[in-house]
């Protein structure tokens, strides 16, 4: 799925295509896709690093959802370190989360979200172009605090519980998850098979702890059984890779 950086990148180019200028992309990268912090350590870390030319002004917080939560507002347990640095080109900076307040309910993952604001440094120079626009890129990625009672092979074996069902939406039909487990599961492609026919969807999307996820497979030409007979998947793992997985009888007989 398109994250907010890929998006701001898209605008970015186009903006610039348009005005006849150069395009310009983020400098700053992170070493991860997502953060998981493992209950009881007492802090995880992430390093921002300059693969630009230019030094960079970075500005790091955490929020709990809210993509428009100015960094000042965003009401989180956790202690990002430092919240304000510079990085040179070729230069890196490790982050510290550390949980500062009392911890989130037990029992479940909780989702929160690292967000890093690069601001990229403007030269004055004789030779600069007269139009030239210059864009802050801001890159967010999954914080999940895990709870002890929770591991990894919990969470790696946690889509296989999955329950897949065909719903009726609109004028056309939806294949619908439901996750049963206490893990955050981020799917990226999904495939049902019912009565000798496949319905695919190549978005994906993510099913909180007891949520569901409906993903569209638009109006298919015969009207799929209630209960596919086979669904493959792929979802996204602790390291940020794609796993591989199917399973038969995707709806347990008693729902």
């Amino acid at each position: 799925m398109p994250n907010f950086q890929t998006a701001c990148r898209a605008t970015a180019v186009a903006l610039l295509l348009w005005a006849g200028i150069s395009p310009a992309f983020a400098s700053v990268v992170l070493n991860g896709t997502r953060v998981i912090y493992q209950e009881p350590q007492r802090e995880v870390s992430l390093r921002a690093t300059n693969d630009g030319t230019s030094p960079s002004l970075v500005q790091a917080w955490i929020d709990a959802g809210n993509p428009d939560a100015p960094p000042d507002d965003a009401a989180v347990p956790f202690l990002l370190t430092p919240p304000l640095f510079r990085v040179n080109p070729g230069d890196g900076q490790t982050m510290r989360i550390i949980l500062a307040g009392d911890p989130p309910p037990t029992g479940r993952e909780t989702l929160y979200w690292v967000n890093v604001l690069e601001v990229p440094s403007v030269v004055a120079s004789d030779d600069a172009p007269r139009n030239s626009l210059n864009f802050a890129f801001r890159t967010r990625i999954k914080l999940f605090y895990r709870p002890a009672s929770l591991d990894a092979n919990g969470a790696a074996a946690a889509a296989q519980s999955v329950t897949w069902s065909f719903r009726r939406k609109d004028d056309g039909y939806a294949l619908e998850g439901s996750n049963p487990t206490p893990y955050h599961i981020t799917f990226g492609s999904v495939k049902a098979t019912a009565g000798g026919e496949s319905f695919a969807n190549s978005g994906g999307g993510m099913i909180a702890p007891g949520g569901t996820l409906e993903l569209d497979i638009g109006k298919p030409a015969t009207v799929p059984a209630a209960t596919p007979e086979r669904v493959e998947f792929s979802f996204i793992n602790d390291y940020g890779g794609a796993t591989e997985g199917s399973m038969d009888k995707a709806v347990n007989s008693g729902r």
